[in-house]
C-alpha cells in the first residue's frame, strides 16, 4: 500500500468530525489512521464520508485522473471510490435504457440460452422452433406483451435475499473485492457502481429492469470465462454467485451460492 507525503486529510477542510454514528474527534482520525497503517490499510478506510470529499473524488474523475491517482490520494479502498462515483454518476445520467423482465426472458432465447437455468438450448429443444424464435422477434420488436408483477408475496413469507442485498453483503465482508457478478438465468448481473465499471472498462450498457430499480449490466451466462479473463488480466477482485437451479420451497426464491473464486456462502 502507499503512503504519499500529499492526501486528502478531512481536518484541513472541516472542524466538526461528526456525522451519522461517526462521534471521532481529530485524535480519533489520527489514531485510526495510524491504526491502518499499521495493518496495510488505506490511511482514511474507515472513516466516514464527508460531502466535501465526495466532491473532490468526483471532480478529480471528471478531471480523468486514474483510479490509482485517485485511490493514493484520498487513501480509500477501490470499491469505496466506485461507490461515490457511481451515486454521483446515477444523479447525473439523462436517460438509462429501461428493460423489463419480458425482454430477459426472451432474449435468452434468442440468444440460444435456457431463460431461468442459463444453460445452452439444445437443437431440438422446443424454444429453438423457428416459428417460436420468429414469434419472439416480432413479439419484442412491436412490444405487444404485458409485464407480469413478480412483486407480489405473502406478509408472511420470509423475505428472500435482494440480488443487491447479496452485492452489499459480499463488500461488506470484504472491502478489496472489485467487482460481484450475479447469475439472474441466462445472465450475470453487477449492480449500482460495479454497472458503472463495467461500462467504464468493458463497453456493457448500463440498464434498468423497472423505473425505479437498481442500475445494472451484464452479459450472457456462457460468456464467463471470458469476462473471468478479462477480471484476472485487469487485475480486478471478484466474486461470482450463481443460481444453484433448486428452490427452497414451490414457487420460492432462487437459491444462490458464491462459486468463485472459491465456494462459499449461500444464499
Amino acid at each position: 500500500m502507499r503512503y504519499p507525503k500529499n492526501f486528502f486529510k478531512i481536518e484541513e477542510i472541516r472542524s466538526n468530525f461528526q456525522i451519522g454514528r461517526f462521534t471521532g474527534n481529530l485524535n480519533h482520525l489520527i489514531e485510526l489512521r495510524e491504526y491502518n497503517r499499521k495493518n496495510g490499510k488505506p490511511l482514511n478506510s474507515s472513516f466516514p464520508y464527508y460531502p466535501e470529499e465526495k466532491k473532490l473524488i468526483t471532480e478529480m474523475h471528471l478531471e480523468k485522473k486514474s483510479m490509482g491517482e485517485i485511490i493514493d490520494y484520498f487513501q480509500r479502498p477501490e470499491n469505496g471510490i466506485r461507490k461515490v462515483l457511481y451515486r454521483s454518476h446515477e444523479k447525473n445520467l439523462q436517460k438509462v435504457k429501461n428493460v423489463s423482465e419480458a425482454d430477459l426472458f426472451f432474449k435468452a432465447i434468442l440468444s440460444g440460452a435456457d431463460p431461468i437455468t442459463g444453460e445452452v438450448l439444445e437443437n431440438n429443444s422446443p424454444w429453438m422452433n423457428t416459428k417460436i424464435i420468429s414469434d419472439i422477434k416480432n413479439f419484442l420488436e412491436e412490444k405487444i406483451y404485458i409485464e407480469e408483477d413478480n412483486n407480489k408475496k405473502t406478509k408472511d413469507q420470509k423475505k428472500p435475499w435482494r440480488l443487491i442485498d447479496i452485492k452489499e453483503w459480499v463488500k461488506t465482508n470484504d472491502d478489496k473485492v472489485d467487482i460481484v457478478i450475479i447469475q439472474q438465468g441466462y445472465y450475470f448481473a453487477a449492480f449500482e457502481e460495479d454497472a458503472i465499471l463495467f461500462e467504464e472498462e468493458f463497453d456493457l450498457e448500463p440498464f434498468r429492469v423497472f423505473e425505479n430499480s437498481v442500475l445494472q449490466a451484464g452479459f450472457p451466462v456462457k460468456a464467463i470465462e471470458k469476462y473471468i479473463k478479462l477480471f484476472e488480466e485487469r487485475n480486478f477482485k471478484y466474486v461470482v454467485v450463481e443460481q444453484t437451479g433448486s428452490k427452497h420451497l414451490p414457487n420460492g426464491p432462487m437459491i444462490r451460492k458464491i462459486t468463485l473464486p472459491q465456494e462459499g456462502r449461500e444464499f
